[in-house]
C-alpha cells in the first residue's frame, strides 16, 4: 500500500506544480483539461456566471479523470452569437 500512497502524492504533487512528465518527454496517458469560462455580457460579468464556471471545473476533471491546467482562458462580455469571443477573446 505504501507504493500506492507514494504515487498519489506524486500525481498530485505534479498537479500542484501544473507539470506532467518531463518538457523532452511528456506523459502520453495523461489528460490535461483547460477551462474556457465565458459571459456574453457587461452585466453578466456582475452576475455568478464566471464563478459558477469556475467553481464546477475541478469537480469535472476530478469526475472525468482529467487534470486540469493551471492557466483559465476568460472572456468577459464577448458574445458568441457576434463571434465576438472568437474574434477579440482568448481563443
Amino acid at each position: 500500500m505504501q507504493a500506492i500512497s507514494d504515487l498519489n502524492q506524486t500525481n498530485a504533487l505534479k498537479r500542484l506544480n501544473g507539470t506532467i512528465g518531463t518538457i523532452d518527454k511528456p506523459d502520453p496517458k495523461v489528460r490535461i483539461a483547460f477551462s474556457y469560462q465565458r459571459v456574453s455580457s457587461i452585466e453578466q460579468v456582475k452576475g455568478v456566471g464566471l464563478k459558477r464556471q469556475e467553481d464546477l471545473f475541478e469537480p469535472f476533471c476530478e469526475k472525468h479523470g482529467l487534470v486540469p491546467n493551471k492557466d483559465r482562458l476568460i472572456d468577459k462580455g464577448l458574445s458568441a452569437y457576434h463571434g465576438l469571443h472568437y474574434k477579440k477573446g482568448s481563443l
